[in-house]
């Protein structure tokens, strides 16, 4: 099974459990389109804009993931629904896009639907509940350590 360990360390990369709280629990993925299947894959290959790696925030209060509307649209994410969703912003309506996740350390791979939403530029993507299904999650505040197993 594999496993991510991740201590949150000061400038000094001295574990400091305030820098955890503070920054919240972060992973590394990779985004990007969901393959589609073609006729000739060597045609499109060129069309289909980079997977991007990028720091993704471990949200336990979040029902599902969302992605930064702006990262969606220079993927080149297709919106597939639209939804009212309840934020700290309130009630709105918000694209729907299907994306693929990949967690590389934990050999996760994932096409599911993200809510596109407007996040900072250092948090482009949510994991929500719905990635934590799959997963064991501990937060260890006292270290300032998380573990992320599947």
């Amino acid at each position: 099974m594999p496993v991510l360990r991740a201590t949150y360390a000061n400038q000094d990369g001295k574990p400091e459990p305030g820098v955890l709280a503070q920054a919240g629990p972060r992973i590394q993925v990779v985004i990007g389109c969901p393959p589609v299947p073609v006729v000739d894959p060597a045609s499109v290959a060129s069309l289909a804009p980079p997977d991007r790696a990028v720091w993704a925030l471990i949200d336990t209060g979040a029902t599902s993931g969302c992605v930064d509307e702006k990262v969606a649209s220079e993927l080149g994410l297709k919106v597939i629904d639209r939804q009212r969703v309840s934020g700290i912003a309130g009630l709105n309506e918000h694209n729907v896009y299907l994306i693929r996740i990949v967690v590389p350390v934990l050999n996760i791979q994932v096409n599911a639907p993200f809510t596109g939403v407007n996040l900072d530029a250092g948090t482009p993507v949510i994991l929500g509940r719905d990635f934590l299904a799959g997963t064991i999650f501990v937060y260890d505040g006292i270290h300032g350590l998380i573990t992320v197993c599947n």
